[in-house]
């Protein structure tokens, strides 16, 4: 290789780096994440039913509000309870509201978070969008946070399953649309949670007779 080729080579590969330098970085995703998955004590079809509580992440450091088209399926149903067997209860307010009332109780149904986490200053609150949440099945939920949110890390639902959680849908944040495509929050599988239980039994009985 001669001096020119050599010059030609070098400047080749600053103006590669330079071109890398000023490309504008790829946007991160948004992501949903389980925090706490809990047995209720409920039973449906005779497995455990799980509270899931459903956290999002911006990922993205802004102070911009962000909307929550969602399907929820599984291979049971979503469960559920109503007020006074009738009264569906979506959103956090009205599960407070009703919560010990007309048989309904907040920790037994699923619902979005509709509480004011100080708005204005950083905070959010989440409110239905156009096409609201529906029942199901596929248990489903638009909701969409108020301007100037700020939505890297916060809580948004909470979800009864008796079964593996798989959501869907599309995360909207800045302007662009982000897919969810098949997320699968597991919950225990019901001969483990039969397991633990009897392995926790075992070792209280053996705590026990150790003491006598």
């Amino acid at each position: 290789m001669n001096k020119k080729q050599v010059q030609r080579a070098i400047g080749g590969v600053a103006l590669l780096f330079s071109v890398l330098a000023f490309a504008p970085a790829a946007k991160a995703a948004p992501f949903i994440y389980s925090t706490l998955i809990t047995n209720t004590g409920l039973l449906e079809g005779g497995n455990p039913v799980y509270n899931i509580q459903l956290w999002v992440n911006a990922n993205d450091g802004l102070n911009l509000s962000m909307s929550l088209n969602l399907n929820f399926s599984n291979s049971t149903n979503i469960y559920q309870t109503k007020a006074f067997g009738v009264v569906v209860v979506e959103n956090e307010t009205d599960a407070n509201t009703y919560n010990g009332v007309g048989g309904y109780l907040k920790a037994s149904d699923s619902w979005y978070d509709s509480i004011n986490h100080g708005l204005g200053g950083g905070g959010y609150q989440w409110s239905e969008g156009v096409t609201q949440v529906n029942e199901g099945p596929p248990y489903h939920m638009h909701i969409v946070s108020g301007p100037a949110s700020h939505l890297n890390n916060v809580f948004f639902a909470q979800i009864l399953t008796s079964s593996n959680l798989v959501i869907n849908g599309v995360i909207a944040r800045n302007g662009v649309n982000y897919n969810v495509v098949n997320q699968i929050i597991s919950v225990p599988e019901p001969t483990s949670a039969v397991l633990l239980s009897a392995g926790l039994l075992g070792l209280v009985l053996r705590r026990r007779s150790a003491r006598k």
